[in-house]
């Protein structure tokens, strides 16, 4: 079996994942776990959606390659000799926001070689954040069970409002690829979590069931998750330093040097929002995310 190295398999089985839900706080607690010390953190790597699309169709050794590649070789080695940080201070993913100056000079001011990275990537911890995979983390966990994950879990009504304001699934912004991988059914673009007994049925959906719908696809999987690391994104409003705290913990990792100074800048607003917005959604999609509301800590108001 094709291989890389023994660091590389063992950084991709120690790798901390972030997901849930789109709009259910993934970005901020990436940003947070980003900033930790000795943690090298990718934002939404668009090789890992078309990756973990083809997770249950493509052979184990090709997977996991690929999946090696990525993480070892070109996210975290290039990351510590500067190659692949964002450098855009305007971007939530800036290496601005979460390492220090001092850092980050460190990596752009000479260049290593291999063998110097590699040695400096034995203390790193390699992280990254992807929403809408949740039903195929069972598979990634058969390959690397000790993948530290991360789920992230906010209100269905705050997030069907969300969503629903993004517009991202109206049959106006369909085909214009701000979800991939896809599948053309007929005359748009259904994404890749859509299972392919459905494709009809979302085709004929209205904007907010499919919002329905995705919310359900993704989190009715979080129980098949072992061993996962439950993030309340109400919990962090309300507290972002013990929140943090205690997940720095879960995660043996410590505060590094932006930490609290991101955790400063969260407070609870107030947001508009329709609280009878599950009451316009079909009642069939409606009647289940009931049902989950009720049998999982997961799915909550």
């Amino acid at each position: 079996m094709t291989e890389i190295s023994p660091a590389a398999k063992e950084k991709a089985d120690k790798a901390i994942l972030i997901t849930g839900s789109a709009r259910s706080g993934t970005t901020i607690i990436g940003k947070i776990i980003h900033s930790l010390s000795d943690v090298e953190y990718a934002f939404e790597p668009p090789i890992l959606f078309s990756l973990f699309s083809l997770i249950y169709e493509m052979p184990e050794y090709r997977w996991t390659l690929l999946y090696q590649t990525y993480l070892y070789e070109s996210h975290l080695l290039n990351a510590l000799a500067g190659r692949s940080i964002n450098c855009n201070r305007h971007d939530d993913s800036s290496i601005y926001m979460v390492k220090s100056e001092e850092d980050i000079e460190d990596r752009l001011n000479k260049s290593r070689g291999k063998q110097e990275i590699e040695a400096l990537a034995t203390a790193s911890t390699v992280a990254y954040k992807i929403p809408d995979i949740l039903p195929r983390i069972p598979k990634l966990l058969e390959y690397y069970p000790q993948t530290r994950v991360v789920i992230v879990n906010r209100g269905y009504i705050e997030i069907l409002n969300s969503l629903s304001k993004k517009e991202w699934f109206s049959n106006e912004n369909a085909n214009k690829n701000l979800i991939w991988p896809f599948t053309i059914y007929k005359d748009i673009n259904i994404p890749f979590w859509v299972v392919k007994d459905d494709h009809e049925t979302w085709y004929n959906m209205s904007a907010l069931d499919r919002c329905a719908y995705y919310y359900l696809e993704i989190v009715k999987n979080i129980d098949r998750i072992p061993n996962r690391i439950d993030v309340r994104y109400e919990a962090l409003l309300e507290n972002p330093v013990a929140a943090t705290e205690k997940l720095a913990k879960q995660l043996g990792l410590s505060f590094g040097s932006k930490t609290r100074d991101i955790l400063a800048t969260i407070k609870l607003r107030p947001q508009e929002r329709d609280t009878n917005i599950l009451d316009k959604v079909d009642e069939t999609l409606r009647m289940q995310i009931i049902a989950l509301s009720g049998k999982s800590k997961n799915i909550y108001a």
